[in-house]
């Protein structure tokens, strides 16, 4: 196992998994998995991987949880996090799009 990281509401968990290919005879990170967490019993749903990725560190989500930054070999790297939409951002998008084309 690599690094781990929640999501900063709870309901996503990142992980970064070794694979025995090894860098000065050290197993690196080689794959991303990203996990939903069940709210009623805590089991984890994989949603979305990125396998073959050598050298993925530094997992952080962003402040509304929409995406999953990561460094992969010394590049910044974003996954979107699927499926975070709430109802209070449908109404803060409606919002700014009701402000754009009004010219508010």
């Amino acid at each position: 196992m690599g690094e781990m990281q929640l999501s900063p509401e709870g309901r996503y968990l990142a992980v970064t998994a070794r694979q025995q290919i090894s860098v000065f005879g050290d197993p690196v990170p080689t794959h991303l998995r990203l996990y939903r967490v069940n709210a009623a019993d805590g089991s984890l749903v994989l949603v979305s991987t990125a396998t073959g990725q050598v050298g993925i560190t530094g997992l952080d989500f962003s402040p509304n949880s929409n995406y999953l930054y990561y460094i992969r070999s010394g590049k910044l790297m974003r996954m979107d996090v699927p499926g975070l939409t709430t109802a209070q951002d449908l109404l803060q998008r409606a919002n700014e799009v009701r402000r754009t084309v009004h010219g508010q």
